[in-house]
């Protein structure tokens, strides 16, 4: 079991993800800022929104990929032009989702991440 957390200060969809990582089996941390992404526990898959009320996601992305225990992270963001992506990805994202998604999109690409690691 994998260790998922979400960032995203929209309650709706932090609860929608909440529900498919633990439908999908993984334990679930759910914070809405980037000051609460950074204190918490290093997870094996960060879903991190780009748009944050205290800070951007990619600089929570930087910080967390700076760590020596770095997880995946995919982005999620409302923002979709192409150059979005570039910057998230640039920041060490693994991969980049442009709201509104399909749920079963999420979840495939967080058990790609995570077969990598097996």
């Amino acid at each position: 079991m994998a260790h998922v957390l979400i960032v995203d200060d929209e309650p709706a969809i932090a609860l929608a993800l909440e529900f498919l990582m633990q439908q999908d089996g993984h334990a679930v941390t759910s914070v809405r800022t980037a000051a609460d992404a950074l204190a918490a526990p290093v997870p094996d898959v960060v879903l991190l929104d780009v748009m944050l009320p205290d800070g951007s996601g990619l600089d929570v992305c930087r910080a967390l990929k700076a760590r020596d225990a770095a997880p995946h992270v995919l982005m999620i963001s409302a923002r979709g032009r192409d150059v979005d992506a570039a910057h998230g990805l640039a920041a060490g994202a693994d991969g980049y989702l442009t709201k509104p998604f399909a749920i079963a999109d999420v979840a495939a690409r967080v058990r790609a991440l995570l077969a990598g690691d097996a």
